[in-house]
């Protein structure tokens, strides 16, 4: 089935059935994704991430407070 047939299938469902779909399919990209290895650029930008954490702790802040600052334009 070609993603525009599916796209229009979807927009003909009621909310409901399209937040349970997206429920579904996003457990299955989840589950999918836990088994498939790292990529090698997924592994060195995950390395250079750490490595920037480890040089200047105070640079890794929760996603909340983040969150919270962009929302209050700081």
């Amino acid at each position: 089935m070609r993603n525009e047939t599916i796209v229009e299938h979807f927009r003909q469902l009621p909310t409901d059935e399209k937040l349970q779909l997206l429920r579904t399919l996003w457990n299955e990209l989840e589950a999918e994704a836990a088994e498939r290895p790292l990529t090698e650029e997924e592994r060195r930008f995950l390395d250079e991430r750490l490595g920037d954490i480890e040089a200047d702790p105070r640079a890794d802040r929760p996603w909340a407070d983040v969150r919270a600052d962009l929302l209050n334009g700081r």
